[in-house]
């Protein structure tokens, strides 16, 4: 039976690069927990956001940024700046959320020839649909070098900051409905 041993040297190349993959796994998961806290504050401004959490607890991460933007223009409609904010960090968080999936769920190959060049490869497993074909595949190599992963671990601890500053700041006497802050509409009925 073969295994697949790591010499020496190559050790510390792996402790290096599956520490950075844990440290976005991590940031990942915490981001998305502030995110969900977010949606939480914004569907219920009455119960210290308790029904909220349960109502968000089980969206994705995709799903939570899609509703935080649509609840945001709700709760601050005659705010744009605080909606602009939000509407920025959902923004920013779906441009590295594609990659969110690959580092909870892919197939990480720690391949001692790869790591010597100071990179690490993952498999994303999902299934595909080939583009103009009637076939599927998956297993397609992602590979990322210590930069790439340096510089996405810091992204995604910076949207985390942003988050937690936003969360801090929504304040639940400015999230009015829409028909509480324009005196003009009618009431909701019961």
């Amino acid at each position: 039976m073969k295994t697949n041993v790591l010499p020496i040297k190559m050790m510390s190349h792996h402790t290096t690069m599956m520490g950075l993959v844990g440290d976005i796994a991590t940031r990942f998961s915490n981001l998305e927990w502030q995110m969900s806290e977010i949606l939480a504050k914004l569907i219920d401004t009455s119960t210290n956001s308790i029904v909220g959490s349960f109502l968000a607890d089980d969206f994705t991460l995709g799903k939570t940024t899609d509703l935080v933007r649509k609840l945001a223009r709700y709760r601050f409609v005659h705010d744009d700046v605080t909606v602009e904010r939000i509407t920025k960090l959902c923004d920013s968080i779906d441009e590295v959320r594609l990659q969110r999936n690959l580092f909870m769920h892919g197939m990480w190959n720690v391949d001692a020839n790869v790591l010597a060049a100071g990179k690490i490869s993952v498999l994303d497993m999902r299934w595909k649909e080939k583009k103009g074909a009637k076939s599927w595949s998956r297993g397609q190599q992602h590979v990322f070098s210590r930069q790439d992963l340096i510089i996405l671990r810091d992204r995604i601890g910076q949207l985390f900051h942003v988050a937690l500053k936003l969360s801090e700041d929504l304040q639940p006497n400015k999230m009015m409905p829409h028909w509480q802050q324009n005196k003009d509409a009618a009431l909701p009925l019961a």
